[in-house]
């Protein structure tokens, strides 16, 4: 079963993200900086399952990918079932929300 969620309430048929208090600081919007950040994906135990780290961004034994030339620019996890906690290994930029290669 596949379940989708978004970041704001744009679709009712699809449950909203809600912000987790124990990560993050309270009362901020979700947003990625330009100069580094990481992304955690938790388990219902509120225990990191991925992260991602980039640019200055830092995560205790993750090594973060180098910032992309553009912003606009995404990355993609290639092949999408390796995960070595090197980032500028496991990433590549491109891709596009939504597929998987």
């Amino acid at each position: 079963m596949t379940v989708d969620y978004e970041m704001y309430g744009a679709n009712p048929g699809v449950p909203n993200l809600d912000k987790d208090p124990h990560w993050g600081k309270p009362g901020w919007e979700f947003g990625l900086s330009g100069s580094g950040d990481e992304v955690l994906l938790l388990n219902p135990s509120n225990q990191p399952v991925d992260v991602v780290v980039y640019g200055s961004g830092r995560y205790p034994g993750v090594t973060p990918h180098p910032l992309l030339a553009d912003w606009r620019d995404t990355l993609e996890r290639i092949p999408a079932n390796i995960d070595t906690n090197d980032c500028s290994d496991d990433f590549e930029p491109g891709g596009s929300p939504g597929w998987v290669r």
